[in-house]
């Protein structure tokens, strides 16, 4: 089963400026999967998992549901497929403001770097192109200065934290 809202407020205003709170729209989500039958919940967006433990009392309350935090299976991926280096984390800025993906990491030791805010301010940009739709060459081109950037930081392996970046990521080849 799927659901695919657009409707849902945006993540990023809400955390960042106080924006309207996608909650109550997250929870009718769930709600319709676990009517459609749905055992198992993933939601894709990284930067929704600063509200999981909310939206995870919901899930609990019909027995038999589970949602996936994929923040925690994130951790496990990198501890597994690379022990011992550093993580360069490209995610939103909601969440890394949020700390969401630097405390999973934090929490099993995996070392890891962050951009810089002249780097996250021109990913946040990108990743609004993205969702417009825009010229992906002119993207991808910025891309690949922040992921140059990082991986002559230190960044060994690079953690994707928003749906649009695997986009960037593919045309970047």
């Amino acid at each position: 089963y799927t659901d695919i809202n657009p409707q849902i407020p945006d993540r990023m205003q809400a955390i960042l400026y106080d924006g309207e709170s996608p909650l109550t729209a997250l929870e009718e989500s769930l709600k319709k999967l676990e009517s459609c039958g749905a055992k198992c919940i993933v939601i894709p967006c990284n930067t929704v998992h600063y509200f999981y433990e909310s939206l995870n009392e919901k899930v609990n309350m019909a027995e038999g549901v589970e949602l996936i935090n994929i923040l925690k299976v994130l951790s496990d991926a990198c501890m597994k497929n690379y022990p011992g280096k550093t993580a360069g984390i490209i995610s939103t800025e909601a969440t890394k403001k949020s700390k969401i993906i630097k405390n999973e990491l934090e929490s099993k030791g995996i070392s890891y770097i962050e951009l810089t805010d002249e780097q996250q301010s021109c990913l946040t940009d990108l990743i609004y192109a993205v969702k417009a739709n825009n010229d992906m060459d002119a993207i991808v081109k910025k891309f690949s200065v922040i992921v140059d950037e990082m991986h002559n930081s230190g960044a060994d392996y690079f953690v994707l934290g928003c749906t649009e970046i695997p986009l960037m990521v593919a045309a970047y080849d």
